[in-house]
């Protein structure tokens, strides 16, 4: 009886001793992960810095040739009060001389006996702002038709 209670003992020894290995060798594996991870995260960290300093350096740099350009394009111009007359002077001669419609064209109506009066559908938008694309007319037309 006590050799069989020794050898379950011995077994139970034995599996403890072996969980026991699997568990430090999971150990060992997750910190060996861990280490690697922060240290990924350092050097990606350092990394960002390294970025955000060059950014810091060239925006500096930027705003100092900035200054400069402006500084320079100061002197190579006219007094602020030389300027406001120019541009008054040409903003007058720049106007452009509205022309007069002098007719309206107007279709003749189709009758109702003509056999396209189903098929034609002419429409004529007056008052369309010259800058807008084809585009931005084709867009409101459909707003409109709604």
């Amino acid at each position: 009886c006590s050799d069989t209670s020794f050898e379950i003992y011995k077994d139970e020894i034995k599996r403890l001793a072996w969980e026991n290995s699997k568990l430090r060798e999971e150990l060992r594996q997750t910190s060996h992960v861990k280490d690697k991870n922060s240290k990924e995260g350092k050097h990606k960290e350092r990394i960002i810095s390294q970025k955000n300093e060059q950014i810091r350096k060239i925006s500096q740099e930027l705003e100092k040739t900035s200054s400069e350009l402006k500084k320079v394009k100061a002197g190579n111009h006219k007094t602020d009060d030389q300027q406001k007359k120019g541009k008054k002077n040409r903003r007058s001669s720049n106007k452009k001389v509205r022309e007069k419609i002098l007719e309206i064209p107007v279709l003749p109506e189709i009758s109702k006996d003509d056999p396209l009066i189903e098929e034609a559908r002419d429409i004529f938008f007056y008052d369309i702002p010259k800058y807008w694309s084809e585009e931005d007319v084709r867009t409101n037309l459909m707003k409109i038709g709604e």
